[in-house]
C-alpha cells in the first residue's frame, strides 16, 4: 500500500482500476480502507478506485495534532493532488460522509458527486456529547464503551469476524482520539452540515440502512423501522439528492449488502 507524505506524517492509500471517473472511498470512525473491499474489486473495472486510511487510523500515521472534519477533508484533497486527480466522486461512510461533504465545501469544483453511506446527524451540543461519552468511559472503561457503541451498529447480518475486527479497531483508537473525533463530528454537524447541504450542487446519493433518532441515547434503528431521522430530513428537501433505502442491513451496509451499495454508486456515476 503506497503512502503520501503530509506535514503531519504519512497517509496510506491504494489505487485500483484506471477508468473514469475517479472514486475516492472514505471510511468512518476507527475504521480503515479494508471496509471497502466489497466495492473496489467490483467497481475498478469501470472506474479508478482510491481507498485510504485516514490519519490516526489503519496504517496511516498516528494523529500528532487534533483531528477535525476540516483537517481530514484537507487530507483527502491533498491525496487527490498527489495523485493528480482534478475531480472525483467521493464515497463516504458514517464519519466519512462528513469528511466528503466538507471536502466538497472546501473544493466544490473538484467534487463531481457524493455517495453518502449511512450517515447521521448528531443533534446534541458538542459539550453535552463530550460529557456523555466521558461519563460512559468513566463508568465502563473505554473498551467497554467501544464494545457497546460499535455493537449497537450491528443490526442484521454482519459476519462475526467483521464485528470482532470493528470492535477491536475502535478499542485500538484509544480514549483521547476516540473522544476527540466524536466531539469533532458533533461540532461539524452543528456548524457545517446545513451549509454543506445548501451549497453542494452535484448529484448526491444517500444510501441509508439505519436511522439514528435524536435523544440522549442516540438509538439506532433499521431504516425500515424508522424511515425518518434528522439526517434524512435534510436530504429529502434537496432536489439533487436521492435517498436509497437498503433493507436488512446494519450500519456497515457496504459489507452486508454490497450489491445494493455498488448499484447505487453506479447509478450515481451515470448522473455525472
Amino acid at each position: 500500500m503506497p503512502e503520501l507524505s503530509l506535514p503531519d506524517g504519512a497517509l496510506f492509500y491504494d489505487v485500483a482500476g484506471t477508468g473514469a471517473p475517479a472514486l475516492v472511498f472514505i471510511h468512518g470512525y476507527s475504521c480503515s480502507a479494508v471496509d471497502w473491499r466489497m466495492q473496489v474489486p467490483d467497481l475498478a473495472a469501470e472506474a479508478t478506485c482510491i481507498t485510504l486510511d485516514l490519519r490516526g487510523h489503519g496504517r496511516s500515521t498516528p494523529a500528532t495534532s487534533d483531528l477535525t472534519m476540516s483537517s481530514l477533508a484537507a487530507d483527502v484533497l491533498a491525496l487527490m493532488d498527489g495523485l493528480h486527480i482534478e475531480e472525483a466522486v467521493l464515497v463516504g461512510h458514517s464519519m466519512g460522509t462528513r469528511i466528503a461533504l466538507e471536502a466538497a465545501l472546501q473544493a466544490p469544483d473538484r467534487v463531481s458527486g457524493l455517495a453518502l453511506v449511512d450517515g447521521s446527524k448528531v443533534e446534541a451540543e458538542p459539550g453535552a456529547v463530550r460529557r456523555q461519552i466521558s461519563a460512559a468511559i468513566e463508568a465502563v472503561g473505554f473498551d467497554g464503551w467501544s464494545e457497546q457503541n460499535m455493537g449497537d451498529m450491528f443490526l442484521e447480518k454482519l459476519a462475526d469476524e467483521d464485528q470482532q475486527r470493528i470492535v477491536e479497531r475502535a478499542i485500538a483508537l484509544g480514549p483521547k482520539l476516540g473522544l476527540q473525533l466524536y466531539v469533532a463530528m458533533t461540532t461539524w454537524d452543528q456548524s457545517r452540515l446545513g451549509l454543506a447541504a445548501d451549497r453542494v450542487k452535484g448529484p448526491i446519493s444517500v444510501i441509508q440502512a439505519t436511522s439514528v433518532l435524536p435523544g440522549e441515547a442516540r438509538v439506532r434503528f433499521s431504516v425500515s423501522e424508522a424511515p425518518n431521522s434528522p439526517w434524512l430530513s435534510i436530504w429529502r428537501e434537496r432536489a439533487n439528492a436521492e435517498i436509497i433505502a437498503v433493507r436488512d442491513a446494519g450500519h456497515f451496509v457496504m459489507l452486508e449488502q454490497p450489491d445494493h451499495v455498488n448499484q447505487a454508486i453506479r447509478r450515481l456515476i451515470k448522473q455525472i
